[in-house]
């Protein structure tokens, strides 16, 4: 059973370094350190090229222990709003 949890990790860590050169504004933001591990599985599970800014925002506002418990790519988009949130945490 160890193995498969392995395995399956391996197929996250590589399923994310094939997205990450299609999202520029994760990466850039994953390598300076403003997103962590978590945070860029769960915007690549979710972002696309045109959507990637809404998830971006959407990650940096939400603990990442929260983004990891939406494991379904719909609860994440359901829960994100379409407008990224201010700074004040209401929709902007």
């Amino acid at each position: 059973m160890d193995n498969d949890i392995a395995t399956q990790a391996a197929h996250e860590r590589v399923r994310v370094a094939r997205a990450l050169p299609t999202l520029p504004l994760t990466n850039d933001a994953f390598l300076a350190g403003r997103l962590s591990w978590t945070q860029v599985w769960a915007v690549t599970r979710v972002a696309s090229p045109d959507d990637e800014a809404t998830y971006l925002e959407c990650a940096r506002h939400a603990p990442a222990p929260s983004w990891r418990s939406w494991s379904a790519a719909s609860v994440v988009r359901a829960r994100c709003p379409t407008t990224p949130p201010t700074r004040s945490g209401q929709p902007g």
